[in-house]
């Protein structure tokens, strides 16, 4: 029996704010006790605002594995949701909060396993959407020392469809790069443009074989993943020598592609390069257009503490257009970037100034962020 609750939650309302169109999400990483802020784009320039509206501890004050952060309309079409989950060292625990019309938490949530309490390896978390899907999916992976599993838990789905509950919910469960692998496996989701499009799934191998993406179209829309993989592309996006573990995020970042971009990065003991592929021939694939995009450096050339990336778009200007790349170290002391690529090309590429850089829980913090965007179509 999975246990789901229901409990009352305290958080901190920093500031009063007019609701703008999405929601950013900062989770801390390992090393220090567990905590999310949040952040709106309150002028609409594509730019968090200065400080976070929201602020809150989750998961177990003594907890020090890491948050993972995923935010979308996984219960409520109308309010967001903020969902985490326990990196390595705590039980694979989820917490799904609700946030009201303001993109405040309301002190309510619901927590479940994911799978058994004996797994103690970290999940990650992802939203994802299939078209004309009442509700987003959450997609819940294994980290690594952990069978490489993925679940999919959609609302309008599982036992009590439209229950406004994700623990009973579960609709596709399948295991990515096979069985023996236990790097983990990082996701990320990203949505087509067009009404008949199909929607993506990226699933990433962390440490210990050669670095590779798995993309996976939910091709006839139906909230599963594992009824497409016949037609799965995996490829290497760092060639045959690397095997430290990747990154990946999704979303349309101004290529002329209604097909989101596929971006990717390096963990730790590699440089801080960001790759970012399109579907420029209009096929469903990125392994065959040519090579990326657009390329560059996060941080210094010297820079090997890892990268982790997400997309956002926090503008509502930018509903259909083009988003943000958000770029953050995996450890150190370094600033969260942004950036912005050129409109119809999804480059961005070395030399090019972030619109903005900051600490989202203070200059000195050395312990690495999660990030996600939820709102504003994506």
């Amino acid at each position: 029996m999975i246990p789901r609750l229901r409990r009352a939650l305290e958080f901190e309302r920093l500031e009063d704010r007019t609701v703008p169109a999405g929601v950013l999400a900062v989770g801390s990483g390992a090393g220090v006790a567990p905590q999310v802020v949040l952040f709106h784009d309150s002028n609409n320039d594509g730019i968090p605002d200065g400080a976070p509206y929201a602020a809150m501890s989750v998961l177990s004050a003594n907890f020090r594995g890491g948050v993972r952060v995923a935010v979308g309309h996984f219960t409520n079409a109308s309010n967001l949701q903020l969902v985490v989950a326990a990196g390595p060292g705590g039980t694979p625990l989820v917490q799904v909060f609700q946030l009201d019309f303001n993109d405040l938490p309301t002190g309510a949530f619901e927590s479940f396993y994911a799978v058994g309490s004996g797994f103690n390896h970290g999940l990650f978390v992802a939203r994802a959407h299939s078209q004309n899907a009442a509700f987003d999916s959450l997609v819940v992976t294994a980290d690594a020392g952990g069978v490489p599993f993925v679940r999919i838990y959609n609302d309008a789905g599982g036992d009590v469809p439209f229950d406004h509950l994700l623990g009973n919910s579960l609709v596709d469960a399948f295991i990515a790069f096979g069985p023996g692998f236990r790097g983990g496996v990082r996701p990320a989701a990203g949505r087509n443009l067009l009404v008949f499009g199909s929607d993506f799934l990226a699933l990433a191998t962390g440490p210990g074989i050669t670095a590779r993406v798995m993309i996976i179209k939910d091709s006839n829309n139906n909230l599963a993943y594992s009824d497409n993989l016949g037609t799965r592309e995996v490829f290497l996006p760092f060639g045959t020598g690397w095997t430290g573990g990747i990154y990946v995020a999704m979303g349309n970042v101004g290529s002329p592609s209604a097909n989101p971009e596929l971006i990717v990065s390096r963990d730790v003991g590699g440089n801080s390069r960001v790759l970012i592929f399109n579907d420029s021939n209009f096929d469903g694939f990125y392994s065959d257009d040519g090579g990326p995009a657009g390329s560059f450096l996060a941080y210094d050339p010297g820079f090997t503490g890892g990268v982790r990336i997400a997309y956002s778009r926090l503008s509502p200007t930018n509903f259909g257009q083009v988003g943000e790349v958000i770029v953050m170290p995996v450890s150190t002391a370094r600033p969260v970037k942004i950036f912005r690529s050129q409109i119809n090309t999804g480059e961005i590429l070395d030399g090019d100034p972030p619109l903005a850089q900051f600490f989202p829980l203070g200059g000195n913090f050395i312990h690495g962020y999660f990030a996600a965007f939820g709102g504003n179509g994506v």
